[in-house]
């Protein structure tokens, strides 16, 4: 238990990210379950963590608790607007569930961070979903304006909303686009992910039953959440674009991709995907270099050599 609450510990000091006795408790990354009072008291007498204001973090890195203090009141901001503009998102037409990812998915941001959200659509209509989710989103200037690799200016994108990951009811299950060699990255975003609004109360705990392999880095619980039926209105005009295909949605939206895009999605690699059931469009993919990371920390601590 000690060696995997630091390596727990190590993995969040990557993003400044101390936890709270409870999160420790949470998070911890293994397939054995611990008792909250076990995983505090192993905590306190390690000799490796320290205890500050209620969160635990690794000795030497005590500063990251004021951040993330610091960091929670901006990420307060980014859920008053999510919730201010949650109305007109729950009625885009197939849009069946919005979930908050990220670093605010962990109630942490940052004055010029974006807005991550993980949309789930109807099956075989996530291009239309999309289609009018990022139309509305770009007259009313709520989109990032420009790709990250390709020279954001800092603090352009502040408070846009970023939907970056799109799966349909169909096709919840992502473990495919993983990357090969223990994508924990990968697979704690997931884990991280909190349902803000869903057609069905269970949306999130089909989440969690189609990605079982993210549980080998530690529990995992479906969220209920809050829920609204369609309006007739909505039904409607979701009945009128049936006559369109999705196909001819994709067509208009695979045209308008930055050719950056476009190139990484021919190349059928991990980090861009676009499919009929699912499009995951990070551009900037770090997760090899935070998986990385993490090992060379893990190993660093199980040799007993200095870690930062």
């Amino acid at each position: 238990m000690n060696k995997k609450i630091v390596h727990t510990l190590l993995y969040y000091d990557l993003f400044d990210y101390p936890l709270t006795g409870v999160e420790l408790w949470q998070y911890v990354i293994s397939t054995e379950k611990y008792g909250l009072a076990d995983v505090i008291h192993v905590a306190r007498n390690n000799t490796n963590i320290v205890e500050v204001h209620g969160f635990f973090c690794l000795k030497g890195r005590e500063s990251i608790v004021h951040q993330r203090m610091a960091e929670y009141l901006w990420a307060l901001e980014n859920r008053k607007k999510i919730r201010r503009w949650l109305y007109w998102f729950m009625r885009m037409p197939f849009m069946r569930a919005v979930l908050v990812s990220g670093p605010l998915a962990l109630d942490v941001s940052r004055e010029k961070s974006d807005i991550d959200i993980f949309s789930i659509t109807a099956p075989h209509r996530l291009w239309t979903a999309r289609f009018f989710t990022a139309l509305f989103l770009k007259i009313f200037r709520q989109r990032p304006e420009v790709i990250p690799v390709l020279g954001k200016q800092n603090g352009s994108n502040s408070g846009k909303f970023c939907f970056s990951m799109w799966c349909t009811e169909a096709s919840l299950g992502i473990g495919d686009y993983a990357l090969l060699d223990d994508d924990i990255h990968f697979a704690l975003w997931l884990k991280h992910t909190s349902p803000v609004w869903s057609i069905s109360r269970d949306a999130h705990k089909k989440v969690v039953q189609n990605n079982a392999w993210v549980l080998q880095y530690g529990a995992w619980d479906g969220i209920s959440c809050y829920r609204i039926q369609k309006s007739l209105f909505q039904y409607s005009v979701e009945l009128i674009l049936l006559l369109m295909p999705d196909t001819v949605f994709q067509w208009i939206e695979w045209r308008l991709l930055p050719q950056l895009t476009r190139d990484k999605a021919i190349a059928q690699g991990t980090d861009v995907v676009i499919t009929s059931e699912c499009a995951k469009l990070h551009i900037t993919d770090r997760r090899q270099e935070y998986n990385s990371a993490w090992r060379e920390r893990v190993q660093a601590y199980e040799s007993g050599a200095e870690i930062f």
